[in-house]
């Protein structure tokens, strides 16, 4: 789906339900976006139909408590093992968490393009060592799931990352202009919906 278009969905959906709308767009933006672009076939095969039929929903993690709008000091890492990758650390504020079957994570990777490396991975919900935490209880968009996402020894193949591995950095910041881009959307169409009100209210 072309960025506009997604948009113009996003913020009709913002215009009836701002839960909805928020994630239905991260869904679209954040937690599909590295996969459509740098996924192996194989993995792309296995997820891109059900994420776009909706069967199931994609969430994106890299907020953590020590690494907010400073993507840089995240401290969930991925190391390596082999063909495989075991993660450790933890995500807050995921949104589309509670219920998302597939997770895109931005972790440190020592292993993989350097020691001060960054990867883009895929971890599916039923990886032992992933755990969910309870909802976040918000002022609003209370529809919308937000949850911390904890990982002990998750162990994840080798070929689930996305993209270059140690340039996840990079990765990242493509799909957040993706994601952003939604979400300010989301809030055009919010918008719209106050000043329809506002118009039959003084009317």
């Amino acid at each position: 789906l072309p960025l506009g278009e997604a948009c113009r969905v996003v913020a009709e959906l913002a215009r009836w339900d701002r839960s909805v709308a928020t994630s239905v767009g991260l869904h679209l933006g954040l937690g599909t976006r590295g996969l459509v672009e740098l996924g192996q076939d194989a993995l792309r095969s296995r997820w891109l139909p059900r994420l776009a039929s909706g069967e199931v929903i994609a969430a994106f993690g890299a907020t953590e408590p020590s690494a907010g709008s400073d993507l840089t000091a995240v401290r969930t890492t991925a190391t390596l093992k082999g063909d495989w990758l075991s993660i450790d650390g933890e995500k807050s504020y995921v949104t589309n968490g509670g219920f998302a079957s597939l997770f895109t994570l931005l972790v440190r990777s020592p292993g993989l393009g350097g020691a001060r490396g960054h990867s883009l991975v895929c971890v599916p919900r039923d990886t032992a060592g992933l755990e969910i935490g309870p909802e976040e209880h918000k002022l609003g968009i209370r529809g919308s799931s937000t949850v911390t996402v904890r990982f002990d020894g998750a162990r994840v193949p080798l070929d689930h990352v996305l993209g270059e591995p140690g340039r996840g950095m990079e990765h990242a910041y493509r799909a957040l202009e993706w994601g952003r881009t939604l979400m300010s959307a989301g809030c055009i169409g919010t918008a719209r919906a106050a000043l329809d009100a506002t118009v039959r209210h003084v009317s």
